[in-house]
């Protein structure tokens, strides 16, 4: 079984007018934005998942939307041992299970790749976490929208170090500024 697995990116995206600029504003534009426009509209790119010989390229896809419909879809598989994740931009994959072996291919059988659930698991994970601290990092006040800030939460991105921490106590000590809370 050839356990090699990579994840990566490109940000094909330039930065939304509702998260350009500085000021009460765009904070305020911030807080508001719903998760569903967080999730598919602010972050779109290009993703290649390489599980063994297999890649699977998906582009123009909301890179939010793509980690964490990826982590639902393993969340399924460990679960019910079969799932399917359906990102956009590309083809759909299956994901198949058994003894821990997990089998990832597309409708028809062209492409078909298998690695350990833990190797798969580990990759969705870490892609999610150094997405959400690079983009945070990038515009700390995305931290003021409640998606944005609960993500950073649950992928460990706050508990990397001292900065990564006081910049999500920044976005908590603001939103309480702004009469907000998570």
């Amino acid at each position: 079984m050839d356990e090699l697995v990579n994840l990566s990116y490109t940000n094909d995206w330039d930065v939304n007018s509702e998260i350009s600029g500085q000021g009460d504003e765009v904070q305020r534009r911030i807080v508001e934005t719903e998760e569903w426009v967080v999730r598919e509209r602010w972050f779109i790119g290009s993703v290649s998942l390489r599980v063994g010989d297999a890649l699977f390229e998906h582009v123009k896809t909301p890179l939010l939307d793509y980690s964490m419909s990826l982590r639902h879809a393993l969340n399924a598989l460990a679960a019910d041992n079969r799932s399917t994740f359906s990102p956009t931009g590309g083809q759909e994959i299956q994901l198949s299970m058994e003894s821990g072996s997990v089998e990832l291919s597309r409708p028809g059988g062209d492409v078909t790749g298998i690695s350990d659930f833990a190797s798969l698991a580990k990759v969705a994970a870490r892609f999610m976490r150094e997405f959400i601290d690079e983009h945070t990092q990038a515009f700390p006040d995305l931290l003021l929208n409640g998606a944005i800030e609960r993500i950073y939460r649950e992928s460990g991105a706050r508990e990397l170090g001292e900065e990564r921490f006081l910049r999500h106590s920044r976005a908590v000590r603001m939103r309480r500024e702004m009469g907000r809370s998570f």
